[in-house]
């Protein structure tokens, strides 16, 4: 772990590498934030999208997003955009973004047409993209663990394609529960908050600890996902992070050790962004987000509600995200592929 220079607030930012094995396919990174500057977009409004046939969307690899599962590939934002695609006479080309940092720079200099990562509006980013109505809403919440669960039976999480096995952080034995949980969000002050590396969420804390006046020592772990922090936090590896609402509460379903409060800031969209030179993708977009009501509360219901459907997937061996295995004939395919 190495520790970066401080900033010029009461936070102290703490750099955490996650060493990951080669990968041989690109996986998801965190929520949004730290996105590298992008350049001029380039001139691709709809109509030349149309053109082509295809509506590429920049995507990470996560548990609710876009994944594959039995070879299928499926996820809240992927089965909005292929709808959008299809009514707009289109096909769907996920185009999934490792470094989540490039995911503005990749959009304007046309490798996508739009970003469906879990987005959630930053000021500083709206100079450089736009962005579309909310699709849903949720608020940041901290984390932490109520119990300590048996690592030995602790199911592997969803982040990354092809993501290695290893722990985020790896202590020789769990961590201590402390006697008292928190409470409030003041009681932040001093403590270790593991985050995703460039996460949005960085600011949230910043704010917070400005108005405290105390330290909230952050710890950024790079190349990991909400999904692999919650994973470490229910198997006693950290003791706090910050995740949107909604993701937590279907992790805390999921591992049953873990405690979703308190929450640290309002409500906020989570929303797709677009090259600022493209208004008439941006309008057709916001009024299909407008127009589709019933199919996008029918998605979510399935991806961030149901959470039997969530941990069937999750679990299964045909996730792709954990085993790299496509379907129950994935090894039939192999014994007879030319």
């Amino acid at each position: 772990m190495k520790v970066a220079p401080p900033r010029r607030h009461p936070l102290h930012i703490l750099a955490a590498a996650l060493a990951l094995l080669p990968l041989a396919a690109a996986g998801c990174d965190p929520n949004p934030g730290g996105q590298q500057t992008p350049g001029a977009p380039v001139e691709r409004d709809l109509g030349a999208i149309q053109e082509t046939d295809t509506l590429t969307a920049l995507v990470t690899y996560n548990s609710t997003g876009y994944f594959v599962y039995r070879g299928e590939p499926m996820g809240f934002e992927y089965r909005l955009l292929k709808a959008f695609a299809e009514e707009h006479g289109m096909a769907l080309r996920a185009r999934v973004v490792r470094d989540r940092s490039r995911l503005f720079e990749m959009l304007n200099a046309g490798e996508g047409d739009v970003v469906a990562a879990r987005v959630v509006p930053a000021a500083s980013d709206t100079g450089h993209v736009a962005y579309t109505r909310g699709l849903y809403t949720t608020r940041p919440a901290t984390v932490q663990r109520t119990a300590v669960a048996d690592g030995n039976v602790m199911p592997e999480s969803v982040d990354t394609v092809m993501t290695p096995r290893d722990s985020v952080v790896a202590p020789t034995r769990p961590m201590e529960i402390r006697a008292r949980l928190i409470q409030r969000p003041a009681e932040l002050a001093g403590r270790d908050v593991h985050l995703p590396g460039g996460t949005f969420y960085d600011d949230r804390l910043i704010e917070l600890s400005d108005s405290l006046g105390e330290d909230i020592h952050v710890v950024e772990v790079d190349s990991a996902s909400y999904e692999t922090l919650l994973r470490s936090l229910a198997r006693g590896e950290i003791r706090l992070t910050v995740a949107p609402e909604n993701i937590a509460q279907l992790r805390q379903s999921y591992y049953g050790n873990i405690q979703v409060q308190p929450v640290i800031g309002a409500a906020e969209p989570v929303v797709w962004a677009v090259r600022r030179n493209a208004p008439e993708l941006l309008a057709a977009l916001d009024t299909w987000i407008q127009e589709s009501t019933p199919l996008i509360e029918s998605a979510y219901q399935r991806y961030f509600i149901d959470r039997q459907g969530y941990e069937e997937r999750v679990r299964s061996e045909y996730l792709t995200s954990e085993t790299g295995r496509l379907s129950e004939y994935d090894d039939l395919f192999r014994q007879h592929a030319p």
